[in-house]
């Protein structure tokens, strides 16, 4: 079963500079409360960089997992700090899958997987109570064979008021699927706590598995972003632009995210607070300014058309191979009070144009400078083009 969601990537007004239109963009994001059962839908041996099962030991094997896990090798820890969630014996793997609001962990036997989904809530879900009515509303409409089996009641731990629920349906293979899910707000954030299982297996687990919402913990910063210090640790990966253009270097936990636009890609921190937009363009032949005029023009106009401004840095003049750039960073703040700090570069090489943001919110900008400056100085135009 997929429960779609729609969230809007905060998108920095430097992408106006080109007039891309990127602060138009909606980013649909997708979160699964059932698990796809095909054969290969578990990659072996799978591991995703950034959160960690903490142990005494530094790894944990396929024969420790049979033996028996002490509590605090099962501890996982989520890297954005969104949650803490004690695994079960038997799952001996690390992260199976990670998006920017969701992380999965498959287990043992086939089908049988646990989900937390950490989302900003949509209209009107204004308490855990309107966030499972909501999902099960939606659930009802969609999925097939969908029945409620335990309407949901009150479920407190870790000092939160959630919602506790379990209910069937068919996946697409026509598999009867259980699943038992916790609903709650924290922070003013939903919070999805799911495990699933074909009838057969869940039944025969369901009492230990329970153990698992007792054990969950929210927090301890869910609106703090990937600490500094974890993005610094797991370094940049290069991500090479499909259309052979340029290469530029991306933290570990920034996901690459679908947008309707095929000439810009957006990278997305895990939890949504920060993100990297590169766009390419052509260039008008009547467009004589250069990237330093043009964000000079950018900025000059930043005061008297944007909340909150400021200018961190003037523009700049660069290079990157051979080519005339410009940077700068501004802050400016959102509707909601949030005050955000965007670094902008453009590049121009012949008729073509590069633009490259990061975006991240002023409060936890300063300490991540040097990792922001590392995706900048990374960009590199791959020659021939």
């Amino acid at each position: 079963m997929r429960y779609r969601i729609s969230e809007s990537a905060m998108i920095g007004f430097g992408a106006l500079i080109v007039f891309i239109m990127l602060g138009a963009l909606s980013v649909s994001l997708f979160w699964a409360p059932a698990v796809a059962f095909a054969d290969d839908a578990v990659p072996a041996g799978s591991g995703v960089a950034g959160g960690s099962i903490d142990s005494a030991s530094g790894s944990i094997d396929s024969a420790g997992a049979s033996s028996g896990l002490t509590e605090l090798q099962r501890l996982y820890v989520d890297p954005a700090m969104r949650f803490t969630i004690k695994l079960p014996q038997g799952w001996d793997k690390g992260v199976d899958e990670m998006t920017i609001t969701s992380t999965i962990f498959y287990g043992p036997a086939k089908g049988e997987a646990v989900f937390i989904h950490v989302l900003h809530p949509d209209q009107g879900e204004t308490s855990a109570e309107a966030f499972v009515d909501s999902f099960l509303d939606y659930a009802k409409e969609s999925q097939e064979g969908f029945t409620v089996i335990s309407d949901p009641k009150p479920f407190e731990n870790a000092g939160v008021q959630g919602f506790l629920t379990e209910y069937e349906y068919l996946d697409q293979d026509g598999v009867d699927v259980i699943e038992a899910g916790l609903y709650a707000q924290h922070e003013g954030l939903n919070y999805a706590v799911q495990y699933c299982a074909p009838r057969d297996i869940y039944d025969s687990r369901r009492e230990a598995m329970m153990q698992l919402f007792k054990d969950f913990s929210y927090g301890p910063a869910p609106k703090g972003g990937v600490p500094a210090l974890t993005l610094r640790m797991l370094g940049l990966k290069e991500f090479n632009d499909p259309a052979g253009e340029y290469m530029i270097k991306v933290p570990a936990l920034w996901l690459k995210t679908e947008t309707d636009n095929q000439a810009e890609s957006l990278f997305v921190e895990i939890g949504g607070w920060g993100n990297l937009q590169v766009a390419a363009y052509d260039i008008d032949p009547a467009d004589k300014t250069t990237p330093l005029e043009k964000l000079q023009d950018f900025t000059g106009r930043g005061k008297e058309e944007w909340p909150g401004y400021k200018l961190y840095s003037e523009p700049a003049a660069l290079t990157r191979d051979g080519c005339p750039g410009a940077i700068t960073s501004v802050g400016w703040q959102d509707g909601d009070g949030i005050a955000w700090r965007e670094t902008i570069m453009l590049v121009q090489n012949g008729s073509r144009g590069y633009e490259a943001i990061v975006l991240y919110p002023e409060s936890g900008f300063g300490e991540r400078t040097n990792v922001f400056d590392q995706i900048m100085e990374s960009f590199t135009i791959r020659q021939g083009n």
